[in-house]
Parts: C-alpha cells; structure tokens; sequence
C-alpha cells in the first residue's frame, strides 16, 4: 500500500531517508514499511538501544578515543535532531559531517512574554536557543551543526510544565525539587515504542 502513503505527514517518513528521528522525538530510528498495523505505509520506528530519554543508550564512541563522536547525551530531558556535528580532528578537514538524527538535551525555557523558548545544549555544554525552524547552533570542538526545528513543535505553552530554572534534570527516578523564581518549562509526551530487527 506504499503508493498511497503520506511521506510529509507525521509519523510517516519517505524510504529515501533511511535513519531519522521518531515522529514525536523521542528516539532515533529507521523508516520501515514492514509493520502490518501500518498498512504497509513507512514510518520511522525506534532503535531500541537508541532511545533518547533512556540513560543508557548506545552512544557512538568507537571512532573517537572513547568520547561521544557526535556529542550525544542520552537521559531523561533529551530528545532527537537532526545533526551534522562530528568531533573535530576525527572527521577528515575536506569531508563534511554527515546529517543523522542524534540526541540532545534541551529544554523549554519562558520567553519572557508568556511564551516557550527552544533550547538545546550543544555537545561544548551550552545552551543554545532555537528561535525558528532551519536555525542551526555549533560548537566548539566539532565541526557541523544541529539544525532546529520549529520550537512551537517542541515548546507550546499548551503542552508544558513550569520548573524551576536552575534545576538541572536528574537522570535519577526521583530528583528533589530546588525552588528558584525563574521557570523553566519541560515538555509532557506520550512514547510510544517499537521494535526494529537489527
């Protein structure tokens, strides 16, 4: 039933883009059509070790003296974009960085207007604001980029929690609350998994 499936709606995907990040985020994955419940139609299916919310997800350090090539960072308050950031020094000067779906914290903080503001800690530890969909943030260290998608997707006011700002999100299973005055807001998902064959 491939013919008649949507590829620019969520959760489908075009069979051309081979890895991606899940529909809602929340993990990296593989565009498969080989789901019944599906219809047969593509869609981006979770790799169950690359899920970006699990603290023990498979970071890629073969390539780079045991340091994460890309930067990645699984645990509770990341989640999935597109990236082209590769350790400098271990990528050859005149090939650029492959874009591959990757791991990132971030974090929804008040806008100062009412509103969300995207931002997604870059693999040198900062915080870097997203302020509209094709952005890109670098860091220092690597070469490529992450590219931002439209931060109302991931930060809306209508689907947020005010925390403090200052709390750092705690990958243990029950962090204590530091109460602060600047509110930061963290974004409540459903996941929804599946099981690719490796």
């Amino acid at each position: 039933n491939t013919g008649s499936c949507p590829t620019n709606q969520k959760p489908w995907c075009a069979a051309t883009t081979p890895t991606a990040c899940t529909w809602d985020r929340r993990a990296e994955g593989v565009c498969s059509s080989t789901d019944d419940l599906l219809d047969q139609c593509p869609a981006v299916l979770p790799y169950r070790n690359r899920v970006c919310s699990n603290s023990s997800g498979e970071v890629i350090t073969t390539l780079c003296d045991r340091e994460s090539c890309q930067g990645e960072v699984f645990g509770t308050s990341s989640l999935c974009f597109e990236s082209s950031m590769f350790l400098s020094g271990f990528i050859p000067s005149n090939t650029e960085p492959s874009v591959a779906p990757t791991c990132y914290e971030h974090r929804c903080a008040d806008d100062g207007s009412g509103g969300a503001r995207l931002e997604i800690r870059t693999p040198d530890g900062q915080f870097q604001a997203c302020a509209s969909e094709g952005d890109t943030l670098q860091a220092t260290g690597y070469r490529g980029q992450i590219f931002c998608p439209a931060p109302s997707t991931i930060c809306s006011t209508s689907t947020t929690v005010f925390v403090p700002a200052t709390s750092t999100p705690s990958p243990s299973p029950s962090p204590t609350p530091s109460p602060t005055p600047s509110p930061v807001i963290v974004t409540v998902t459903m996941v929804i998994e599946g099981e690719v064959a490796e």
